[in-house]
């Protein structure tokens, strides 16, 4: 009778074991879950909003590289975009990554940053042309090519890490999970660094 006590009471303990060990793995998989899906509202807002600032800008320039554009409409909206910038940065600062994915979160906060700084390049170069009267020279041509590509270059670089993270799972954010994001990170993975070339390369006027 004694050893038929002491069977069940293992067995209940051994239950109780497994539901502890149940209930911690299922808190840790909830706790993944928010953390990734906060984490993937966050980088795709930061990408849309970029891109919001980007794209119409890159536009016009490119509407200026075709002898069409208005240099003051231009620099008239950067102050805006300038601003509009600066807040995303601080923005992704702020941002707390999941484990595992702190590479990434630095590389939409550097990349935001390097449009923050083409902006005032582009600035700077329609500051020339404007004080030009209208002569397109080195001076401008080189800022105004320059900021239009780190724009360009920098809107779909973090559209790529919100693209990569939207794919992420739970599960990818477990020891395994993060050994191989942080594998793929360093040998490049989806995440390849886009290289801005240098302006001197490229013969077509701004």
């Amino acid at each position: 009778m004694e050893t038929g006590t002491a069977v069940w009471a293992g067995l209940l303990v051994a239950l109780a074991v497994l539901a502890a060990l149940i209930l911690v793995r299922t808190t840790r998989l909830v706790r993944r879950t928010r953390e990734l899906e906060q984490f993937q509202q966050a980088v795709d807002h930061l990408a849309a909003s970029l891109a919001s600032v980007a794209v119409p800008l890159v536009e016009s320039l490119d509407t200026m590289r075709r002898h069409a554009g208005d240099p003051d409409a231009v620099r008239a909206g950067l102050g805006a975009a300038r601003g509009r910038l600066a807040a995303l940065v601080a923005e992704s600062a702020a941002l707390r990554a999941p484990a595992g994915l702190e590479t990434r979160a630095a590389t939409v906060t550097a990349e935001l940053g390097r449009a923050a700084r083409a902006v005032d390049v582009v600035s700077h170069g329609l500051d020339a042309l404007v004080a030009g009267r209208g002569d397109r020279n080195l001076e401008a041509e080189t800022s105004l090519k320059r900021g239009t590509l780190n724009l360009r270059n920098a809107s779909e670089a973090v559209k790529a890490v919100a693209i990569s993270v939207r794919a992420l799972r739970p599960a990818d954010l477990g020891r395994g999970g993060r050994a191989a994001i942080a594998a793929g990170q360093r040998s490049g993975g989806t995440l390849g660094t886009y290289l801005v070339p240098d302006p001197e390369d490229d013969a077509d006027p701004v």
